[in-house]
Formats: C-alpha cells, structure tokens, sequence
C-alpha cells in the first residue's frame, strides 16, 4: 500500500499574505463583472439618490453593492445575510467589495430601494458575459439563446434573438430580486419574533422569580 503525505481538508484556519488584488483572474466572470462596473455603467441614476454632499456620513459605494450582489446571485446566493456572509469569507467577494464589509441591512436597503435601477444594470452587464460564454453552471445560465454570427441576419433574427436573450435575462434578473426582497422581509420579520419571545420570556421569568419568593416569604 503506498504512502502518502498527510492532508487535512477539514483545516479551516490557514495564516497566508493574501493580495487582494490578485484574486480576480482575468477573463473570469467576476473579472468581467468589475470591469463593466467600474468602467461601462452610467452610475448617475444611483448618485442621484445619495444626498450627503454637505452633511451626514458617507454612504456606501453602489459599484461595490452592485459587484458584491451580482456575483452573489450568480452563485445561487439571494438574501443580505448569505450575501454579507460570503463577503466576510470569500476572498473573490472581499477583492469585489475592495476589502470592505457592508452590513447586511445596507445590502437590503440598497435593494429594495433601488430595484429597477439595479435590474437595468445587471441585464446589460449579463449580456455581454453571455456572449463571452460565461455565464454557464451560473444562476443567469441560458439555454439555446446564443446570437448567430451570420452577418446577414444583422437586421432580422439576430435583433429577434437579441430581444429573446433581453427578456428572458431580465426575467431571471427580477424573478431574484424579488425573492432577494422576500427572503429579508421574512428574515426580518422572524428576527423580530424571535426577539419578541426572548423579550416575553424574560419578562415571565421575572415575574416567576417574584411569584415563587412571596409565595414562600411571609410578610416582614
């Protein structure tokens, strides 16, 4: 039986200098998805909507928020929760956030507030990734949508197959962010009766404390 060096895949802390930077491989889907962000996006719509030019505290870059979530949704992942999650431990999703960590309720207050703005965004950004053959094994995969590359249907089926791809991309694209939307209603609102338990709960034992002592205490 031959031998072999030992391994350990249940090894979860591992101290190694880690670049950022160097995580985000060229010509990948996450490549793609920081360069079209970064450079083909009109950013003004989301602008438009931060007011603290003058006063209150600075607000969270939409390029990162868009990054983070669209490669997030691309892996399956559509709640703020998961998605502050695979921030803090994905190193793909820390070099798309530039190192940073937004609370999982800016996420959701990003989303929800901004819906279609981001839905325009991330179809755009989808149809290029798909013509580049990236989107297979990804929750944005299209089956049969591919635009033929004969040139004379430049004017016909190719602007039909165009408009096809468009539609059924954006039907993904919202069919998600609704259930983004959904998922942190339901969460917040299992959050809040969680917590409302644990308020009664501990109201009750007070008063079970203070029933069992004059129960078995007379009056001094």
């Amino acid at each position: 039986m031959p031998k072999f060096i030992k391994t350990d895949k249940n090894q979860d802390n591992v101290f190694i200098p880690l670049k950022l930077s160097e995580q985000i491989i060229e010509g990948s889907l996450e490549y793609n998805i920081q360069f079209m962000i970064d450079y083909k996006i009109d950013i003004i719509p989301f602008l438009n909507r931060i007011k603290n030019d003058k006063t209150g505290r600075p607000a969270w870059n939409p390029k990162v928020l868009l990054k983070i979530i669209l490669f997030a949704y691309s892996k399956g992942i559509n709640t703020s929760r998961k998605i502050y999650e695979l921030c803090e431990h994905n190193v793909i999703a820390m070099a798309l956030a530039e190192n940073s960590l937004p609370d999982f309720t800016v996420i959701s207050d990003f989303v929800s507030g901004m819906k279609d703005e981001i839905s325009s965004v991330f179809l755009n950004i989808l149809l290029v990734i798909d013509e580049l053959g990236l989107l297979g094994n990804t929750t944005f995969a299209l089956d049969g949508c591919k635009l033929s590359s004969n040139a004379s249907k430049e004017y016909s089926g190719t602007f039909n197959d165009l408009k096809n791809k468009a539609k059924k991309l954006k039907d993904k694209i919202n069919k998600i962010i609704e259930q983004h939307k959904h998922y942190d209603i339901q969460n917040a609102e299992n959050n809040l009766k969680e917590k409302r338990t644990n308020t009664i709960n501990k109201i009750q034992k007070k008063i079970d404390k203070i029933n069992n002592f004059l129960s078995k205490n007379k009056k001094k």
